[in-house]
């Protein structure tokens, strides 16, 4: 997703991808936290470190997730989830998915415009509206973490 914005906010992004060079994700970490519209590299950083990890079993993930004793939550098969961790991967998946819609909301304002005058108002309306669902996910993560923590 990090590539699909920095190719919409520097077209020559695009054609450096088409002649098949690779683009690292430092790269394009950097050139998106130079643009307006791009995200800070610190905030891509921690979200490419965290899918990453949850990737692959590692040596953070296995302890951090308690793979193997009990804990039904992995990348595979699930069972029961524990809700601290579904909490947490929804939290990031709505950063992405937010960054993610403003970002193609953003590259077609003048064909959504054309085609629908109210969705930039519509947008910014439910915009709000994701921001107030992050903050409740965010509370209903810190009170589950503290249910772990006390039993």
């Amino acid at each position: 997703m990090s590539l699909l914005a920095l190719c919409r906010v520097d077209a020559s992004y695009v054609a450096k991808w088409n002649n098949g060079k690779q683009i690292e994700n430092a790269e394009v970490r950097r050139e998106l936290a130079k643009h307006e519209m791009g995200e800070q590299e610190e905030k891509t950083r921690e979200l490419y470190r965290f899918f990453s990890e949850a990737a692959h079993p590692n040596r953070s993930l296995v302890p951090s997730r308690l793979l193997g004793e009990g804990n039904a939550f992995v990348l595979g098969a699930i069972l029961v989830p524990s809700e601290a961790l579904t909490l947490d991967y929804a939290i990031k998946h709505l950063s992405l998915w937010f960054w993610l819609a403003a970002t193609v909301s953003f590259a077609y304002v003048d064909i959504t415009k054309r085609l629908d005058e109210a969705y930039g108002n519509e947008y910014l309306r439910i915009a709000e509206r994701v921001k107030l669902v992050a903050k409740d996910l965010v509370n209903e993560y810190n009170d589950a973490v503290e249910r772990l923590a006390s039993t």
